[in-house]
This record gives structure tokens, sequence and C-alpha cells, in this order.
């Protein structure tokens, strides 16, 4: 497709290109002259829906009443916290200890889950002997 548009221009006289050149330069001249045409007349810059704006003062006028017929914002009191939220607060501190303390336990090396502390003072507990082998050491007593 470039290859296309190569061989165009390649194709085209040079008094096309210059008169497209022109017809360009001519074009961007009279947008020019349109903005500033333009910037010398008064465009509002806010549009209130329903009313049309005329100059700067009415602007202000209407983001004056507009901020005016706003109601204040209710302020409550700081309220002191019911027993029930501050029993609330206290369980989820204990907890939180609980946990630091849970959590401390692993970091020393020590199990934290009971599965295995359990197997572990199964291991450590002196092995029971089977029933023929107490009696043998019962006789031999």
């Amino acid at each position: 497709m470039a290859y296309y548009g190569i061989t165009r221009i390649e194709q085209m006289p040079v008094e096309e290109d210059i008169r497209r050149e022109g017809v360009f330069s001519h074009a961007t001249m009279e947008y020019i002259n349109l903005i500033a045409g333009l910037q010398q007349s008064h465009i509002p810059l806010i549009i209130h829906p329903g009313k049309r704006v005329k100059s700067k003062r009415e602007m202000r006028q209407i983001e004056e009443n507009l901020t005016e017929t706003r109601k204040p914002q209710k302020v409550s009191a700081q309220k002191r916290p019911s027993k029930t939220e501050r029993r609330k607060k206290a369980q989820v501190e204990e907890k939180i200890k609980n946990a630091l303390s849970a959590a401390e336990d692993t970091r020393e090396g020590k199990p934290r889950h009971k599965k295995k502390e359990r197997a572990a003072q199964k291991l450590a507990k002196k092995q029971r002997l089977g029933k023929s082998r107490r009696q043998q050491a019962s006789n031999r007593q």
C-alpha cells in the first residue's frame, strides 16, 4: 500500500502539487482569520441549563445563589460509646492479644497445632507393655 502511494506521488505532475499546496495554505489562512474573529466575541464559559448567561457578572450571581441555597451540613456531637460497644471493643482487643501471643509461641519454635502437641506427648510417654509382659513383670516381683 505504501508503494502504491509513493508511485502515485511520483506520477503526479508538479503543477498539480503546487496547486494543492496553494489550496491548503488558503484554507489554513481562512481558518486562522475565523478563529481571530471569534476571540474578540464573548463566549460564556459556564452554561447553566435553562439560563442564558451574557456576562461574567451574571455567572457570578447565579453561582452565588446556588451556594446560598445549599443547606448547611449537620454536625453531630460526639457520643459516648455504649456499654455493648465498649464490651465488643474489649473482646476484640483480647482476641488480638491472644492471637499475638499465639504467634509469638510459634516464632519461638513451639508447635502451635494441638494435634501435633498431643502426638509429641504420646511419643514422650513411656510405652506400656502388653498384657502378657505385664503379668510376667508382676510375677517376677
